[in-house]
Formats: C-alpha cells, sequence, structure tokens
C-alpha cells in the first residue's frame, strides 16, 4: 500500500506570487500580500531621510527573529509588514524579487525536517531559481518569537526577538 504524498503545511493559496529574499545566505519567501513595502534599510542611508523613515517604521533583524547569527554590514533592505495593527520592518540581507509560484512547485518538508522543526511558521520548500527556498508565515513567525515592535526611532539592537 503507497504512502500519500505529503502536503506543504497550510500553504496558502495566495501564495500564488512571492516575496522572494535572503537572510545570510539562505533564500526565503513569503506570500505577497503579508508585505506591505519592500525598502532599504536605515542603516544604508545616513541622513535625515533615513532618520524619518525610522521613526515612521520601527525595524527589527530578522536573522535575530530566525535565531541566526546577524551580520549588520548585510541588513540591507527591509520587508515592511503589519503586526500587532502597527507597521514593523524586517531587515533582511537581500530581495531577489516577486515570483510566482505554482502549487506544484511547493513541497512539505521532508520527514525528519518536519519533526524537527516545531516553528508553525515554516510552511513548506520551493525550488526557486536554482535554489532551495524556505516558505514562511511572517505573522505566525513574529508572534511565535515573541517579537515586540520597538519603539519609533529605532532600528533594532534594543528591540529584538528574546
Amino acid at each position: 500500500m503507497g504512502r500519500a504524498r505529503p502536503t506543504a503545511r497550510a500553504v496558502p493559496a495566495a501564495m500564488a506570487e512571492v516575496v522572494v529574499f535572503l537572510v545570510g545566505k539562505t533564500t526565503y519567501f513569503v506570500a505577497r500580500e503579508e508585505v506591505r513595502a519592500i525598502r532599504h534599510s536605515p542603516r544604508v542611508h545616513l541622513g535625515l531621510d533615513a532618520d524619518a523613515a525610522a521613526r515612521r517604521v520601527p525595524c527589527v533583524s530578522l536573522s535575530r527573529v530566525l535565531g541566526l547569527a546577524r551580520d549588520t554590514a548585510v541588513d540591507r533592505r527591509v520587508l515592511e509588514v503589519e503586526h500587532w495593527a502597527a507597521p514593523l520592518g524586517l531587515e533582511v540581507t537581500a530581495i531577489e524579487g516577486i515570483r510566482r509560484v505554482r502549487p506544484e512547485q511547493l513541497h512539505a518538508l521532508p520527514p525528519l525536517l518536519e519533526r524537527c522543526c516545531t516553528s508553525r511558521a515554516v510552511l513548506g520548500l520551493a525550488w526557486l531559481d536554482g535554489n532551495w527556498a524556505i516558505a514562511l508565515d511572517l505573522a505566525t513567525l513574529l508572534v511565535e518569537q515573541g517579537v515586540e515592535a520597538p519603539p519609533p526611532g529605532t532600528a533594532d539592537g534594543a528591540a529584538e526577538a528574546p
């Protein structure tokens, strides 16, 4: 008797269009609907414009949220999302672009990874542009990790995920 092919964890049909980005050297993607805006990190541009942007949208490093070592020299872009009804910027290494993902491109985590991954925010995998990319649900990830929006005018450092 054959085993049914596993499906990716609750990957929404809305993942037809995704934002692909890097955190360090790892590729991730999220449903385009989760991202309100894409902008440069306040660390990239010094001056009044960067300060004004930082005051409007507090930022945290997505590498810290994911529990990864952080290199502030490579956090260059910000994905603006809504978190607890307020804007929050997630600093990432780079934006690879917006892609269309067909349902057959989405794969469940292999059984070993499924057993080891306790986060419900990791939805599955997809082969995009010659690399495996990890599908994330950012809203779930931020809640799971207890991320609080830092006070306006800060860009990470003082306000990081535990």
